[in-house]
């Protein structure tokens, strides 16, 4: 019995799966029990529990996760807890599934509450529903579509918003455009992943999550659409591609629209005419952390840290190994793609560095260089403050979420290598300068957490705020 309900749990993803029975009637030992009446039930989902008592008897097994999700049997209940328990687990989406089998032998015999019972099930259905109605709150089912598994802050930042809500009992899911099932790079990444052609049809609330998504999110069905934008991604195509009147286009689109960014709600509004929820990231701190004793900088040279995808353009990385050209510093780099160029200076290189790693780059190098042309919210900055370092950055959309030039990091004109070069040599050479704009980002680190945005989309996802 155990093994074949574990292989329909696994062969079908089901949460919850039951099997055939034979009814043995006088509950005699010594009867015949390939005479007994066999009997099976159908596959149920939500509407069929409301007006049957599948699945009503020994076979059942559940996945201790849901249960524990769920709040397990309710033993207050006076009478057939167990199919409150069915009821509860369909009505938040949990999957059932018969298995085809005979998996045991179930004894009927005079006094069996469970048929003593029958004549109240109508009454009992009915007192039971009004329970779930003021007890238990509807959490929606929620997926978010994206554009693929690789490593990105914007997929990190995703996994941030469905790890949290899986936490807090919702059923969630990555739909992504690629054929990956993985996202092995982000610490304890629990969602489960499925390519698009696996799409369900019984999702409540559907996410996209960049141009490509937000094409693939209107051709699937769902009861409400959102659309997260983490960026203008017409900057990243070139103004004379189709791609870019596409990605534009996504701007116009029928989604309720909610944002990580301020510069992204304020743009949004004024060439759109769209609202959008602000739900800022935070900083998760048992990811990002110092690991090292921050001590002076005695026995070896200041290291300065470039990281950024190298084949990106827009991400600046050519302007910052520029910049760091003539200093006396240590240059590490990381980078998700490419790799610095032989004539490049770079004394060590990290390529796809997974994300519970960085923390520990982070805290061996004491600056931060950022050169992007292109941002939503600024991540890696944020995270070398909370690593006691500090940074240096160009003037890129976002940097304005919580960087101060002069009280916590250094701040130079786009574009402007030489004057990262010098803002670098100033850091370099106090160090009494530098331990202050890291004291200070220190601070505002701490003030990022990921709960109240976690909070601002439960409310948004289950209709209690609007966008505006």
């Amino acid at each position: 019995r155990i093994a074949d309900s574990v292989e329909y749990l696994e062969k079908y993803g089901a949460d919850v799966v039951y099997g055939g029975w034979r009814a043995l009637v006088d509950g005699s030992r010594a009867i015949d029990i390939e005479n007994g009446q066999e009997v099976f039930s159908p596959d149920c989902d939500y509407d069929m529990l409301l007006t049957t008592c599948v699945p009503c008897q020994s076979t059942v097994m559940a996945k201790t996760e849901k249960l524990r999700q769920l709040g397990g049997l309710k033993t207050s209940m006076r009478y057939r807890e167990d199919h409150e328990l069915w009821l509860r687990m369909a009505y938040y989406g949990c999957r059932f599934k018969a298995v085809d089998r005979i998996l045991t032998n179930l004894r009927l015999h005079e006094g069996n509450l469970e048929l003593s019972f029958r004549d109240s099930d109508a009454k009992w259905f009915e007192l039971m529903l009004e329970q779930h109605k003021t007890i238990i709150p509807f959490k929606p089912k929620i997926a978010y579509v994206i554009p693929g598994c690789g490593i990105s802050g914007g997929i990190a930042v995703i996994c941030q918003h469905l790890n949290r809500l899986k936490k807090r009992g919702y059923d969630v899911l990555m739909i992504t455009e690629d054929d990956n099932r993985e996202i092995s790079w982000f610490p304890r990444q629990e969602v489960p992943i499925v390519p698009v052609r696996e799409a369900p049809d019984n999702v409540d609330v559907l996410v996209a999550t960049g141009w490509t998504t937000a094409y693939t999110a209107l051709a699937l069905p769902a009861k409400e659409k959102f659309y997260f934008v983490q960026s203008d991604e017409t900057r990243f195509v070139d103004r004379d591609s189709p791609d870019w009147q596409k990605a534009r286009r996504t701007y116009t689109m029928d989604f309720r629209f909610l944002t990580e960014a301020k510069w992204i709600r304020d743009w949004l509004k004024k060439e759109f005419g769209k609202d959008a929820a602000y739900v800022p990231n935070g900083l998760d701190e048992e990811i990002v952390y110092c690991t090292e004793q921050r001590e002076e900088v005695l026995n070896r040279k200041v290291r300065v840290l470039l990281e950024g995808p190298i084949s990106i353009p827009y991400k600046g990385m050519r302007d910052a190994f520029a910049a760091v050209e003539g200093l006396d510093c240590e240059v590490w780099c990381v980078s998700s793609a490419g790799e610095p160029r032989p004539e490049w200076r770079c004394d060590r290189f990290f390529g796809q560095v997974p994300m519970e790693s960085m923390k520990y780059i982070y805290s061996q190098c004491e600056i931060l260089l950022k050169m992007s042309r292109v941002e939503g919210f600024f991540g890696p900055p944020m995270e070398m403050m909370a690593c006691g370092g500090t940074c240096v950055v160009g003037k890129v959309t976002g940097y304005d979420e919580y960087i101060v030039d002069g009280w916590n990091a250094l701040v130079v004109e786009q574009g402007d290598v030489r004057g990262a070069h010098d803002a670098l040599k100033r850091l370099i050479e106090d160090p009494a300068y530098r331990k202050m704009l890291a004291a200070n980002g220190q601070q505002t680190a701490r003030q990022w957490r990921w709960e109240p945005s976690i909070d601002t989309l439960e409310e948004l996802y289950s209709g209690k705020q609007q966008t505006n």
